[in-house]
């Protein structure tokens, strides 16, 4: 169980451009192999 002192705050330091890259690579692990097909993503090169 996590403490209080690892709960992260909120705060962050994202650019839109590295939350793309991270959500496509959450997507294309996760979603894309549950449904078995390639799913639109964010980022423009993916």
């Amino acid at each position: 169980m996590l403490s209080f002192r690892e709960i992260p705050s909120g705060d962050h330091s994202l650019t839109p451009q590295e939350l793309c890259c991270f959500d496509d690579m959450a997507t294309t692990l996760v979603v894309d192999s549950v449904l078995n097909f390639q799913t639109h993503k964010m980022h423009p090169r993916a």
